[in-house]
């Protein structure tokens, strides 16, 4: 059962507020019910039962006593039953049947109003409350059934509202148990859930923190081995040079040593992985070949990129590249894909869109809120870049970061969670990302299927 049938199984029995329409639907059954059994319970006592000192007007007075309870019951169950029990010891004593094979002490029509206001104090209230108004009904019921009339043998009837007021019992405490089951059972998925984007989350950022290491772990060693080598390869070096190359190595060592440390703790200890190099602006026709052998006409056009980028922004844009990549795959594939990548005054631009795929088929895997944008965000803000996302115009939808290729020391640093239309900057959370993933899901699908694909 998804978690949306849940919710609303649970506002059709009253236990969240988006069921509010279901409110005035029980409340018009339960007062139809109460006419009914009133008008039924004061035929019955002017045709089967006569009113013993009191007038034949009492008749709809004393039924409409005992189908009340009905309609209290809805909003207060202990007050209807209450007023119910107190009707037992008037009532029967007033109303006699004419034939003594007539049901006695209850009426027919009390015998129902009664098991519906028992059913709501088992369904609304514990166990504790519940069995111990069960106990006091069929008391109530058989001390009037034993002093009520002598002459007329109620046993059957008392043993069959026994009956029937415990089934009353067992199928509202059923209920209740069933409900708060369902209760436990979606605060436990949304726990469940909340956990599992937290999780994603802090691996992307491991993975994120494993390849800067691997990248500023090679320039580190650089500055290691040059500095303490610098005696060697350079002549005419005064000893205050010296002691400052040495210096300079020292520091780079013991700052691999604090990476490493680090780094321990970020990933796996039976993560055997190679640490393979890590990929870049090169290797982005390999990743767009691999994509159109999927299925999804893709496009590539680079332009003005200077060579020798600095590595983690080279990582960054292939990995921008690959998720919005495998986005279309998942959920729209077959789309047609362009991706480009020009170099401007503002830094490295890399831009990845798609079109409305052009036949509706099932999605690869089922929309969900995914966490690649999240990457990608966390990514960008590493480099103090601008990340847009969302969807298109004309249908599909559109990955936009702009990556500064050296360190912008003049520029302000953004507000914590500043947010201008779909562009991310500075330390957004993670559900802003987690919304432009389902906005995602929801572009690619144009209103209709979420993937839509053409064959290659």
């Amino acid at each position: 059962m998804t978690r949306q049938r849940r919710a609303r199984t649970l506002a059709g029995v009253g236990l969240t507020t988006t069921g509010w329409w279901r409110r005035p639907l029980l409340t018009t059954a339960a007062i139809a019910l109460t006419l009914i059994l009133g008008a039924a319970g004061a035929t019955f006592t002017r045709t089967n039962y006569e009113l013993v000192g009191y007038a034949p007007e009492f008749a709809i007075w004393f039924a409409v006593w005992q189908a009340m309870p009905v309609l209290i019951a809805l909003f207060r169950p202990f007050v209807g039953w209450s007023a119910f029990i107190a009707s037992v010891f008037v009532v029967p004593l007033a109303v006699r049947p004419i034939d003594p094979s007539e049901p006695w002490p209850l009426l027919p029509t009390a015998l129902i109003a009664y098991l519906v206001v028992q059913y709501a104090v088992a369904r609304r209230h514990r166990l504790l409350v519940a069995v111990p108004t069960w106990l006091l009904g069929v008391l109530s019921v058989m001390v009037v059934a034993d002093t009520g009339a002598e002459r007329l043998d109620a046993g059957q009837d008392v043993l069959l509202f026994t009956l029937l007021s415990a089934f009353a019992l067992v199928v509202g405490t059923s209920v209740r148990l069933w409900e708060r089951a369902q209760v436990r059972l979606a605060e436990e998925e949304r726990l469940t859930e909340g956990e599992r984007s937290r999780r994603l989350l802090l691996e992307e950022r491991a993975r994120i923190a494993r390849e800067m290491h691997d990248i500023v772990a090679h320039h580190m060693s650089m500055i290691a081995v040059q500095s303490s080598t610098a005696e060697y390869r350079l002549d005419g070096l005064t000893p205050s040079a010296r002691e400052e190359f040495a210096s300079i190595g020292r520091a780079a060592r013991e700052s691999m040593t604090e990476m490493r440390r680090l780094l321990r703790v970020l990933r796996d200890e039976d993560d055997d992985r190679p640490r393979t190099p890590q990929p870049g602006v090169d290797d982005l026709a390999q990743l767009v070949d691999a994509t159109i052998r999927a299925g999804t006409p893709v496009s590539l056009a680079v332009d003005s990129v200077p060579p020798g980028l600095p590595e983690l922004v080279g990582l960054t844009a292939y990995r921008i590249v690959q998720e919005a990549l495998s986005n279309v795959v998942r959920h729209s594939p077959g789309a047609t894909t362009r991706v480009g990548m020009r170099c401007d005054d503002g830094g490295l631009v890399v831009a990845v869109e798609n079109d409305q795929p052009p036949e509706p088929v099932a999605p690869v895997e089922a929309p969900r809120a995914g966490h690649g944008l999240a990457g990608m965000r966390e990514r960008v803000q590493i480099l103090g870049g601008d990340l847009e996302t969302g969807p298109r115009a004309g249908g599909g939808f559109a990955v936009k970061a702009t990556l500064p290729l050296r360190p912008a020391t003049d520029r302000s640093a953004p507000a914590d969670g500043e947010v201008v239309g779909s562009r991310v900057s500075g330390n957004a959370g993670g559900t802003r990302a987690v919304n432009e993933e389902t906005s995602f899901q929801r572009a690619t699908s144009g209103g209709r299927s979420i993937g839509e694909r053409r064959g290659r």
